[in-house]
């Protein structure tokens, strides 16, 4: 079967790599879910102080896991609006304009 799950995937892990994989999972959450690659690249230039996490914690984490789901999702983005919506005006009754023209 070419189906693997995550209790399959930790067969191949110690505990105490697994608890490193799920320590780097919540350490991406939290740091907003930042691609793989900015991930490394933070966690090897030590960008992070007092960070337990290493390279192979997030190595191992996609080895168990696979990759993030809200990564696959993509970044939201705010759609633009059309510039010049047609509104049509409507002429104020002459009530009014002679009231606030004062």
């Amino acid at each position: 079967s070419f189906l693997s799950t995550v209790a399959s995937n930790q067969e191949y892990f110690s505990k105490k790599e697994i608890r490193g994989a799920d320590e780097a999972r919540i350490l991406q959450a939290n740091l907003a879910w930042p691609s793989k690659a900015e991930f490394v690249n933070l966690i090897a230039n030590n960008h992070l102080i007092n960070c337990t996490t290493t390279v192979d914690d997030i190595n191992r984490a996609e080895a168990i896991y696979g990759p993030a789901k809200p990564i696959l999702k993509g970044k939201q983005l705010r759609l633009r609006r059309e510039h010049g919506l047609n509104i049509k005006r409507i002429p104020l009754p002459p009530i009014v304009k002679l009231q606030h023209s004062k």
